[in-house]
């Protein structure tokens, strides 16, 4: 019968259900344990790391063999595994306990970062800003540079990437961050340094021109002059030693930027600008004392070394001499004195050498001798400071031997003085040219 046919086709869809139903669930059940396996990979956990989103598991239906032969039979869909079955939720919980030991990890590490957390707060820039507002040597600034470079170093050197077991954090983006403000703050400390510098050179040279304008002055009146020669002997006696001070401190201020700092062209100018003026206005004051000579008549300089008091004046009487004994050339009467006349000509010639030398080494000793009495100078320019050592000693020992009787041709007639003082300015020239690089 009809029922009959229907009960038996129902058997037969009922057993194709059950075994349809068991190879599903079969695959269910193998792809879960696959999962599984995945996990348990990372069951010991690693004490560190943060919860992601819960995973979501969506099952599919799938429709039964009768859909397609009976359409208006109901509930035509075949039973497998469900979100609360045992197998499902026992492999669930299993995973979650592997993913809960793992979400330790990156949360534990981010305590190795706790100690850079000034670098994004704020803190550490609000302290380089105190820092500069007080007053601090070059030595203590140059310790506050490296232990900040010491930590940009450290921070280059976190690893980039973190494997955690089931995690792999990727810190490199943070890292180049907090190294960006590790080297923003060194950076603010030296171009503080930097335009500080600048405008105290600025004020050296300003105040090396103000005398420089006020010395080339021509006095038009007796109160006038007087004003003048007491300023000339203020600026001599005080003004020009405190500038000398400042000239000193110049040069050590240089030498901490070259350690830090790329200057600017513009900046070197300067700083050979504060270094050339010992020397300029050494001459202009010299200029200046030679125009009141003549208004007074008298020598308004002071100097503690008695060589170079008549200095000028001794050459120029060399000078007069050696036209002098150059004129007799064409006499008819040098015939019998001819030995004796180009032996004192040589003689002559030579002591001119001689007095040019010293007034050019005793120039350039002055103005580098406050450089060459610091200490750290000695250290950053051990070559030069050897060389200047030499010069140092070799025109004092000529000077020494000079005042013991400064008549000229005895005070110049020293053994292989034209050589050393040659010798000494050479060496000075090598000196300010590496001083002015």
């Amino acid at each position: 019968t009809k029922l009959a046919a229907h009960a038996g086709f129902q058997e037969i869809f009922s057993c194709a259900a059950a075994l349809m139903s068991l190879q599903l669930r079969g695959l269910v059940s193998a792809s879960l344990q696959d999962l599984q396996e995945f996990f348990m990979i990372h069951q010991q956990g690693n004490d560190f790391g943060e919860m992601f989103d819960e995973m979501k598991h969506i099952q599919p239906q799938t429709l039964l063999v009768e859909c397609d032969f009976f359409s208006h039979v109901s509930n035509l869909y075949l039973r497998t595994v469900g979100p609360d079955d045992s197998l499902v939720t026992n492999i669930v919980d299993e995973v979650k306990e592997v993913f809960h030991k793992n979400t330790v990890g990156p949360k534990k590490y981010l305590t190795a970062y706790e100690k850079y957390s000034d670098l994004l707060d704020s803190t550490a820039d609000q302290d380089v800003s105190a820092f500069l507002k007080e007053q601090h040597t070059l030595d203590e600034t140059a310790k506050k540079i490296e232990s900040i470079d010491e930590l940009e170093k450290e921070l280059a050197s976190l690893p980039v990437t973190v494997p955690l077991s089931m995690f792999c954090l990727h810190a490199g983006e943070l890292n180049a961050d907090l190294s960006d403000c590790a080297r923003s703050l060194k950076d603010k400390i030296i171009m503080f340094k930097v335009e500080e510098n600048r405008n105290l050179n600025h004020h050296i040279c300003q105040r090396f021109g103000e005398i420089q304008d006020t010395v080339q002055g021509m006095p038009t009146n007796k109160e006038d002059l007087e004003t003048l020669m007491g300023y000339i002997k203020v600026s001599r006696d005080v003004t020009i030693p405190s500038l000398m001070e400042e000239v000193s401190a110049a040069v050590h201020r240089l030498l901490f930027l070259l350690d830090y700092a790329a200057m600017e062209p513009n900046d070197f100018r300067l700083n050979s600008s504060v270094f050339a003026w010992p020397l300029q206005l050494q001459k202009d004051l010299e200029d200046s004392e030679s125009r009141m000579e003549i208004l007074t008549g008298q020598d308004l300089q002071t100097r503690p070394e008695e060589l170079r008091a008549a200095a000028k004046a001794i050459k120029t009487l060399v000078d007069e001499h050696i036209v002098e004994t150059q004129t007799m050339r064409g006499s008819p009467f040098l015939e019998h004195i001819e030995t004796e006349w180009k032996e004192w000509e040589t003689l002559l010639l030579d002591r001119k050498d001689i007095l040019d030398a010293m007034l050019k080494c005793q120039t350039t000793w002055l103005q580098l001798k406050p450089i060459f009495s610091s200490e750290e100078v000695i250290v950053k320019l051990p070559e030069e400071s050897l060389m200047f050592d030499y010069v140092d000693k070799c025109w004092k020992n000529i000077v020494a031997e000079a005042v013991k009787d400064p008549r000229v041709l005895v005070a110049t007639d020293q053994p292989n003085m034209l050589k050393q003082l040659q010798q000494a300015n050479k060496n000075m020239e090598d000196i300010q040219k590496v001083l002015n690089k």
